[in-house]
């Protein structure tokens, strides 16, 4: 049995300028973000039977300002996957899912998606 687990914060500044192109004069206008991220991640991995092994992790995060519409606000993952292998043969089998809620001033962006994995092998 194995577990893990772990906190990370990052925080950055977006600078840009801009300008505008129906002005005769055109002055540059800059602007400055700043965005703060919060995640943490844990998991375990299980052996319970010599052949078999069971990982299963989980991540989740929110930052305060996305730049982008499609940036990563508060989202979720997870992770889960099984492995059976024997002398000859290989089987296993894993999922995952990410969940990203991000409702910005102008703009509102969601996005789910969705992977199932079934694999297998034999060597004669």
């Amino acid at each position: 049995m194995g577990l893990f687990g772990n906190y990370q914060y990052s925080q950055r500044r977006i600078r840009s300028v801009e300008l505008l192109d129906t002005e005769i004069v055109s002055l540059p206008r800059p602007t400055e973000q700043f965005n703060r991220q919060h995640a943490g991640a844990g998991g375990i991995r299980l052996q319970p039977l010599k052949p078999l092994r069971v990982l299963f992790s989980a991540e989740t995060g929110r930052n305060d300002r996305p730049f982008y519409p499609t940036s990563d606000k508060d989202y979720q993952a997870i992770q889960a996957r099984a492995d059976y292998r024997a002398a000859k043969g290989e089987l296993s089998a894993s999922y995952r899912s990410f969940t990203n809620t991000n409702s910005a001033n102008l703009f509102v962006h969601s996005s789910t998606g969705r992977t199932w994995a079934v694999d297998g092998g034999w060597t004669p």
